[in-house]
């Protein structure tokens, strides 16, 4: 279901733009911590993209890297599926601390927007989906979520797009 969010005095408005406003703050974070660490990485990864996930944030699995014929072997090893992709090598004290480094990388949590919205995330269902597109909020909830707050307004699929390519 989608739906957006217009009243900026509203509480659930506020709480939201201030959730994912953290979120894009811990994105950015999370990215210069990998490239001071890493600086030859190119800027792709293997793992899960934000909102895709209970942490609503990227986690890192694996990079790819500008120059990966310069890559430590003993501290890296090729993803097995992506081979442009090192993961680290969990064997060595080295590829344990690069685990560990992306492990502990700042995160949010599902459960913040879960008590937001006053829905149940428990069962199965798709991960929610919150932007920021000017002063509006879009938000894609699968269709088990009813969000209670009367300041969610439900759009069209097609207004919902319309939003989000708007970014």
């Amino acid at each position: 279901m989608y739906y957006k969010l217009t009243n900026k005095e509203s509480e659930v408005y506020k709480q939201l733009h201030a959730l994912r406003t953290k979120e894009l703050a811990i994105e950015e974070r999370n990215e210069k911590a990998i490239r001071e660490r890493f600086p030859d990485w190119n800027g792709n990864f293997i793992g899960q993209s934000g909102q895709q996930n209970y942490w609503r944030v990227s986690q890192y699995s694996g990079l790819e890297f500008t120059e990966p014929e310069k890559i430590d072997t003993t501290v890296w090893k090729s993803h097995n599926d992506f081979p442009q992709f090192f993961v680290p090598y969990k064997r060595t004290k080295a590829g344990k601390e690069i685990y560990d480094f992306f492990y502990f990388l700042e995160k949010s949590s599902l459960f913040d927007l879960e008590s937001i919205l006053k829905i149940d995330v428990s069962g199965y269902f798709s991960f929610p989906y919150l932007e920021i597109v000017g002063d509006v909020l879009i938000l894609l909830l699968d269709s088990r979520f009813e969000p209670a707050d009367e300041n969610i307004i439900e759009i069209t699929k097609r207004e919902f797009e319309e939003l989000r390519n708007q970014k």
